[in-house]
């Protein structure tokens, strides 16, 4: 079994106090193999673009928690119009943890691709929607961030499974954060930015048997028969990343905690 270490993805946070910017660059190749390896097992692998799409998801997320609070919390759910899919990715700062799922069976979609946004800090909450007609990840998050949020970034996916976000900061030029590409972000961080600390993530839900029996008994309560529909027992779906687990009738009225994995 890989250790914690094998198992994170590192983002390193960089100050360029030239430019008033911050950069998080992080090497997604972990977090997008146990994202894959966890799709294979509960689901099966989305065709591409869609997989590209979803794993860029999840590297955004993780460069998107680092330049925020160490206790925040974000959902974001991307409703694509073409080809239909909704793409969900979470991630929680003080666990360190990311997860997502895709799905792309009965998906309701409009004219304009959206992006919905929770934000959980403390006793904040806060929620965000925004629509656009931009489908690549980079464009959608950078649209993101300067209409809800009223910030300018950029989002780079240098080189496969390679992903930098540049955050600008309250006096950053404008005009050189809008023209920055790829290639000069690179330059920027080769030339020896300063560290300013290192975030570390790794793909995890944290969904269990207890946590499924609990949404099921706050749905359904003591209705086991509209549940179960004369079934000993079922199989359920964690909404976040699509594990599966059996519940049993006789679990869920007692709630003796015996489900087993699927």
């Amino acid at each position: 079994m890989a250790s914690l270490d094998e198992m994170q993805t590192n983002v390193r946070v960089l100050l360029d106090g030239d430019h008033d910017a911050v950069f998080c660059h992080g090497h997604f190749a972990r977090l997008f193999e146990a994202y894959r390896l966890h799709v294979s097992r509960w689901e099966s692998l989305p065709p591409e673009p869609l997989l590209s799409k979803m794993q860029s998801l999840l590297a955004a997320a993780c460069l998107h928690l680092s330049c925020k609070p160490r206790d925040q919390f974000t959902a974001w759910t991307l409703n694509l119009h073409h080809p239909s899919a909704n793409l969900f990715a979470t991630g929680d700062n003080q666990a360190g943890t990311v997860t997502g799922r895709l799905i792309t069976s009965g998906v309701r979609t409009g004219k304009e691709n959206r992006l919905f946004v929770e934000s959980r800090r403390g006793a904040f909450r806060g929620e965000s929607l925004i629509s656009f007609t931009e489908d690549q990840i980079p464009a959608i998050i950078e649209a993101y961030y300067q209409r809800s949020e009223q910030t300018r970034v950029r989002l780079f996916e240098l080189a496969a499974a390679e992903l930098l976000l540049v955050f600008g900061l309250p006096r950053v030029d404008d005009a050189w954060l809008s023209g920055l590409d790829g290639g000069a972000a690179r330059r920027r961080i080769d030339e020896g930015l300063s560290l300013v600390e290192e975030r570390a993530f790794v793909f995890e839900c944290g969904c269990n048997a207890q946590r499924m029996l609990g949404v099921l008994k706050s749905l359904f309560g003591e209705r086991a028969e509209a549940l179960f529909l004369g079934e000993d027992q079922l199989e359920a779906f964690c909404p976040r990343c699509g594990r599966r687990w059996w519940i049993a009738r006789e679990d869920f009225q007692e709630g003796s905690g015996r489900v087993g994995l699927s």
